[in-house]
C-alpha cells in the first residue's frame, strides 16, 4: 500500500522504516512540526517536585535538550505509552511506571502511582506542549496532589500539502492515510478540504491511533476511517494486513 505517514519528521524515519519491513511505501508528510520552548524554571524550582508525569516522548525530548534531565531523572515517573518510557530509560531515568492508553487513564493510575511512591501531599512536574487536549494540572486537586504544567515545546500545524501528495490525493495514488493524534487529524481534515477536487469518495483509507483520534475526524471523514485496538503503532499497522 502507498501510505501518507503524517507524524512528525523526527519520528517519521523509523515508522517509514517499519512499514517498508511490511512491503508498504511511506510518503512521509508531517502535518505537525516540533520546537522546542526556552523555560524559565530554575534549578532550586525543579528541585520542589517529587515527581514527574509524561504523556509523549515529546517532553523527554524537550527536557533533554533544555538540560533538565540531570535534575528530574532521579525522580519517579508516570507515563503513558511503552514508547514514552523507553525515551525516559534511555535517557537515565531508573523509577519509570507505564500506563497504557492516553491521559485519561494516567489520571485514573495517579492516586495508586502516588502512594506506591508516597508522593501524596507533594507537587509533580509535567514536561508537556505549549497546547495540550488535556491540562493534567486541573486534576491534581482531586487526588492530593500539585500537578504543574511545564511547557517545552510547540507543535506548529502545516498550512498545505506538498505539491507532489496534492497530486497523489486528487489522482487517488495513495491507499491509506496514518493519523496519530487529535490534532493532526484535525489538520488532515482542513488540508484535504482545501483540495476542491477531493469528494468523500475519492478519499483514501483512514487509519487512526485510537478511536479519539478517529473521534476527532467530521463524520464524513469517520466514515473512511478505522482505529487501532490499542493506542501504539504495532497496533496501528496491523489495520494494514
Amino acid at each position: 500500500m502507498r501510505l501518507l505517514l503524517t507524524r512528525p519528521a523526527h519520528q517519521s524515519k523509523r515508522s517509514a522504516k517499519k512499514l517498508k519491513a511490511l512491503g508498504h511505501l511511506a510518503i512521509v508528510e508531517p502535518l505537525l512540526e516540533r520546537e522546542f520552548l526556552k523555560c524559565l524554571r530554575t534549578e532550586n524550582q525543579l528541585s520542589a517536585y517529587g515527581g514527574a508525569l509524561f504523556t509523549s516522548a515529546n517532553g523527554v525530548d524537550a527536557i533533554v535538550e533544555l538540560g533538565f534531565d540531570k535534575r528530574l531523572s532521579a525522580l519517579p515517573a508516570l507515563t503513558v505509552g511503552q514508547a514514552t518510557a523507553r525515551s525516559l530509560r534511555q535517557a537515565g531515568w531508573k523509577r519509570v511506571t507505564t500506563v497504557d492508553g492516553d491521559s485519561a487513564a494516567m489520571v485514573k493510575e495517579l492516586p495508586t502511582w502516588l502512594h506506591a511512591h508516597g508522593l501524596e501531599g507533594q507537587r509533580l512536574v509535567y514536561p508537556c506542549a505549549e497546547t495540550v487536549s488535556r491540562d493534567l494540572s486541573l486534576n491534581g486537586a482531586g487526588i492530593g496532589a500539585q500537578i504543574d504544567s511545564l511547557p517545552v515545546y510547540r507543535m506548529t500545524e502545516r498550512e498545505e500539502f506538498s505539491k507532489d501528495v496534492q497530486r497523489a490525493l486528487q489522482h487517488r495514488e495513495i491507499d491509506g492515510v496514518l493519523l496519530y493524534s487529535a490534532r493532526t487529524a484535525a489538520c488532515f481534515e482542513k488540508l484535504t478540504a482545501s483540495l476542491t477536487q477531493t469528494r468523500l469518495g475519492s478519499l483514501p483509507r483512514i487509519f487512526t491511533v485510537s478511536p479519539a483520534v478517529k473521534d476527532a475526524l467530521s463524520p464524513r471523514f469517520q466514515e473512511n476511517a478505522v482505529a487501532a485496538r490499542a493506542p501504539n503503532e504495532e497496533a496501528l499497522f496491523a489495520l494494514l494486513d
